[in-house]
């Protein structure tokens, strides 16, 4: 019953929004295209694959 409950709170609304402000709040602070351009622009980091998983592992 508790795995229940768990699974149920974990897909509500709220929590839903709560994961939504907190994916644009570090895209805002992580500035990740900046990030990328960055990585893409140094000659260090030529032939470097840099891989971005979000928080449901998807690439």
């Amino acid at each position: 019953m508790e795995m229940i409950m768990s699974n149920a709170l974990l897909s509500s609304p709220f929590q839903a929004n709560k994961e939504k402000l907190l994916t644009l709040r570090l895209q805002n602070e992580l500035n990740t295209n900046r990030i990328f351009k960055a990585l893409d622009a140094s000659p260090n980091t030529i032939g470097a694959e840099v891989v971005f998983i979000d928080y449901e592992y998807s690439l």
